[in-house]
Protein backbone atom coordinates (compact mmCIF):
# COMPACT_ATOMS: atom_id res chain seq x y z
CA UNK A 1 0.00 0.00 0.00
CA UNK A 2 1.14 3.55 -1.15
CA UNK A 3 2.29 5.42 2.20
CA UNK A 4 1.53 9.16 2.67
CA UNK A 5 4.23 11.58 4.24
CA UNK A 6 2.78 13.50 7.21
CA UNK A 7 3.93 17.13 5.92
CA UNK A 8 2.45 16.69 2.63
CA UNK A 9 -0.84 17.55 4.31
CA UNK A 10 -1.48 21.75 3.72
CA UNK A 11 -2.35 24.46 6.00
CA UNK A 12 -1.77 27.08 3.54
CA UNK A 13 -1.50 27.24 -0.21
CA UNK A 14 -0.63 29.27 -3.11
CA UNK A 15 -3.53 30.68 -5.79
CA UNK A 16 -1.78 28.81 -8.43
CA UNK A 17 -1.90 25.39 -6.21
CA UNK A 18 2.23 24.70 -6.42
CA UNK A 19 3.42 26.11 -3.31
CA UNK A 20 1.99 24.39 -0.01
CA UNK A 21 2.81 25.21 4.18
CA UNK A 22 2.47 22.02 5.72
CA UNK A 23 -0.15 21.99 8.15
CA UNK A 24 1.95 20.11 11.00
CA UNK A 25 4.31 23.02 10.56
CA UNK A 26 1.53 25.96 10.68
CA UNK A 27 0.33 23.84 14.01
CA UNK A 28 3.73 23.66 15.50
CA UNK A 29 4.18 27.95 15.20
CA UNK A 30 1.50 28.88 16.60
CA UNK A 31 1.71 26.96 19.35
CA UNK A 32 5.21 28.44 19.85
CA UNK A 33 4.14 31.65 19.40
CA UNK A 34 1.46 31.25 21.91
CA UNK A 35 4.20 30.24 24.34
CA UNK A 36 5.86 33.40 23.63
CA UNK A 37 2.79 35.28 24.21
CA UNK A 38 2.58 33.20 27.27
CA UNK A 39 6.00 34.14 28.68
CA UNK A 40 6.61 37.31 27.49
CA UNK A 41 3.41 39.04 26.85
CA UNK A 42 0.65 38.41 29.31
CA UNK A 43 0.00 39.97 32.48
CA UNK A 44 0.82 37.89 35.49
CA UNK A 45 -3.27 38.02 36.68
CA UNK A 46 -3.91 36.77 33.45
CA UNK A 47 -1.21 33.72 33.62
CA UNK A 48 -3.08 33.04 37.02
CA UNK A 49 -6.22 32.81 35.81
CA UNK A 50 -5.67 30.60 33.23
CA UNK A 51 -3.70 28.24 35.62
CA UNK A 52 -6.18 28.40 38.29
CA UNK A 53 -8.98 27.89 35.93
CA UNK A 54 -7.26 24.38 35.28
CA UNK A 55 -6.12 23.79 38.54
CA UNK A 56 -2.70 23.76 37.97
CA UNK A 57 -2.37 27.31 40.12
CA UNK A 58 0.64 26.09 42.03
CA UNK A 59 2.28 26.12 38.37
CA UNK A 60 1.93 28.43 35.75
CA UNK A 61 4.98 26.93 33.73
CA UNK A 62 2.46 24.01 33.06
CA UNK A 63 -0.63 25.69 32.12
CA UNK A 64 1.23 27.78 29.83
CA UNK A 65 2.67 24.33 28.23
CA UNK A 66 -1.12 23.27 27.62
CA UNK A 67 -2.27 26.88 26.61
CA UNK A 68 -0.09 26.59 23.71
CA UNK A 69 -0.42 22.53 23.09
CA UNK A 70 -4.31 23.48 22.87
CA UNK A 71 -3.74 26.62 20.46
CA UNK A 72 -1.50 24.56 18.32
CA UNK A 73 -4.42 22.19 17.77
CA UNK A 74 -6.60 25.10 16.32
CA UNK A 75 -6.46 23.55 12.70
CA UNK A 76 -6.26 20.16 13.52
CA UNK A 77 -9.70 19.98 11.14
CA UNK A 78 -7.55 20.83 8.33
CA UNK A 79 -6.53 17.09 8.64
CA UNK A 80 -10.09 16.57 6.43
CA UNK A 81 -11.24 15.31 2.99
CA UNK A 82 -13.08 19.01 2.42
CA UNK A 83 -9.96 20.77 3.32
CA UNK A 84 -7.25 18.64 1.89
CA UNK A 85 -9.74 18.21 -1.52
CA UNK A 86 -9.18 21.87 -2.37
CA UNK A 87 -6.05 21.33 -3.36
CA UNK A 88 -5.73 19.11 -6.52
CA UNK A 89 -2.24 17.98 -6.18
CA UNK A 90 -2.99 16.98 -2.82
CA UNK A 91 -6.10 15.58 -3.18
CA UNK A 92 -4.67 13.14 -6.16
CA UNK A 93 -1.61 12.31 -3.82
CA UNK A 94 -3.89 10.93 -1.41
CA UNK A 95 -6.10 9.15 -3.30
CA UNK A 96 -3.02 7.49 -4.61
CA UNK A 97 -2.36 6.84 -0.55
CA UNK A 98 -5.91 5.40 -0.41
CA UNK A 99 -7.59 8.01 1.26
CA UNK A 100 -11.43 8.62 0.49
CA UNK A 101 -13.31 11.47 -0.57
CA UNK A 102 -16.63 12.11 0.97
CA UNK A 103 -16.35 16.19 0.21
CA UNK A 104 -18.97 18.43 2.04
CA UNK A 105 -18.33 21.44 0.41
CA UNK A 106 -17.43 24.60 2.54
CA UNK A 107 -17.08 22.68 5.63
CA UNK A 108 -15.75 24.89 8.29
CA UNK A 109 -12.42 23.18 9.70
CA UNK A 110 -13.16 24.81 12.82
CA UNK A 111 -16.10 22.91 13.33
CA UNK A 112 -14.07 20.19 12.14
CA UNK A 113 -11.14 20.24 14.78
CA UNK A 114 -14.50 20.56 17.52
CA UNK A 115 -15.33 17.25 16.36
CA UNK A 116 -12.41 15.62 16.56
CA UNK A 117 -10.30 16.49 19.25
CA UNK A 118 -12.36 15.21 22.11
CA UNK A 119 -12.30 11.69 20.69
CA UNK A 120 -8.05 12.60 21.61
CA UNK A 121 -8.06 14.69 24.69
CA UNK A 122 -9.98 11.90 26.82
CA UNK A 123 -7.40 9.92 27.17
CA UNK A 124 -6.16 12.37 29.18
CA UNK A 125 -8.40 14.43 30.58
CA UNK A 126 -12.07 14.30 31.41
CA UNK A 127 -15.18 14.41 29.06
CA UNK A 128 -16.48 17.68 29.89
CA UNK A 129 -12.85 18.83 29.52
CA UNK A 130 -12.44 17.67 26.40
CA UNK A 131 -15.33 18.88 24.62
CA UNK A 132 -15.69 22.20 26.22
CA UNK A 133 -11.70 22.98 25.39
CA UNK A 134 -12.37 21.30 21.69
CA UNK A 135 -15.85 24.12 21.23
CA UNK A 136 -12.78 26.71 22.05
CA UNK A 137 -10.80 25.69 19.42
CA UNK A 138 -13.26 24.91 17.04
CA UNK A 139 -14.40 28.55 17.62
CA UNK A 140 -10.67 30.16 16.76
CA UNK A 141 -12.38 32.54 13.84
CA UNK A 142 -14.71 34.00 16.52
CA UNK A 143 -17.77 32.11 16.06
CA UNK A 144 -17.96 28.89 18.46
CA UNK A 145 -19.67 25.49 16.59
CA UNK A 146 -23.30 24.89 16.93
CA UNK A 147 -24.53 21.54 18.28
CA UNK A 148 -26.17 20.72 14.49
CA UNK A 149 -22.74 22.09 12.58
CA UNK A 150 -21.12 19.42 14.86
CA UNK A 151 -23.39 16.98 13.72
CA UNK A 152 -23.64 17.61 10.14
CA UNK A 153 -19.83 17.45 10.08
CA UNK A 154 -19.54 14.19 11.88
CA UNK A 155 -20.40 12.94 8.72
CA UNK A 156 -17.43 14.24 6.93
CA UNK A 157 -14.47 13.90 8.95
CA UNK A 158 -13.31 10.46 7.13
CA UNK A 159 -12.43 7.24 8.14
CA UNK A 160 -9.78 4.69 7.33
CA UNK A 161 -6.30 6.23 6.44
CA UNK A 162 -7.85 9.83 7.80
CA UNK A 163 -7.71 8.44 11.38
CA UNK A 164 -4.32 6.96 10.96
CA UNK A 165 -3.04 9.80 9.96
CA UNK A 166 -4.63 12.59 12.44
CA UNK A 167 -3.25 10.37 15.33
CA UNK A 168 0.02 10.70 13.43
CA UNK A 169 -0.25 14.26 13.07
CA UNK A 170 -1.52 14.30 17.07
CA UNK A 171 1.08 12.41 18.32
CA UNK A 172 3.59 14.78 16.47
CA UNK A 173 2.03 17.79 18.81
CA UNK A 174 2.33 16.08 21.61
CA UNK A 175 5.76 15.35 20.54
CA UNK A 176 6.65 18.68 20.21
CA UNK A 177 4.88 20.74 22.62
CA UNK A 178 5.75 18.11 25.17
CA UNK A 179 2.73 17.51 27.02
CA UNK A 180 2.95 13.78 27.47
CA UNK A 181 4.15 13.54 30.50
CA UNK A 182 3.52 17.08 32.05
CA UNK A 183 0.85 17.27 35.10
CA UNK A 184 -2.82 16.87 33.53
CA UNK A 185 -5.05 20.16 33.82
CA UNK A 186 -8.15 18.72 36.05
CA UNK A 187 -11.10 21.21 35.99
CA UNK A 188 -14.40 22.11 34.16
CA UNK A 189 -13.39 25.19 32.49
CA UNK A 190 -15.86 28.00 33.10
CA UNK A 191 -16.73 30.52 30.09
CA UNK A 192 -14.19 32.81 31.00
CA UNK A 193 -11.54 30.27 30.37
CA UNK A 194 -13.09 29.58 26.82
CA UNK A 195 -13.05 33.52 25.96
CA UNK A 196 -10.30 33.95 26.69
CA UNK A 197 -8.85 31.27 24.87
CA UNK A 198 -10.84 32.15 21.61
CA UNK A 199 -9.69 35.58 22.28
CA UNK A 200 -5.94 34.89 22.17
CA UNK A 201 -6.48 32.69 18.63
CA UNK A 202 -8.17 35.65 17.44
CA UNK A 203 -5.26 37.82 18.38
CA UNK A 204 -2.80 34.91 17.29
CA UNK A 205 -4.40 34.27 13.87
CA UNK A 206 -7.52 35.78 13.41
Amino acid sequence: MATFDLLNLWAKKSDDDKDHYPLLCHMMDAAAVADQIWQNCLHQSAKRFVASELQLSDNEFEAGKWLSFFVGLHDFGKATPDFQGESEKIKGELEKSFFKFNRKPMTYHGVASACLLPDFFKEAVSIDFSKKVAIAIGGHHGTFPRSEELQETRRFLGNGQWNTIRTELYNQMVESCQTRDRILPNSKPGNALLCFWQDLLLWLIG
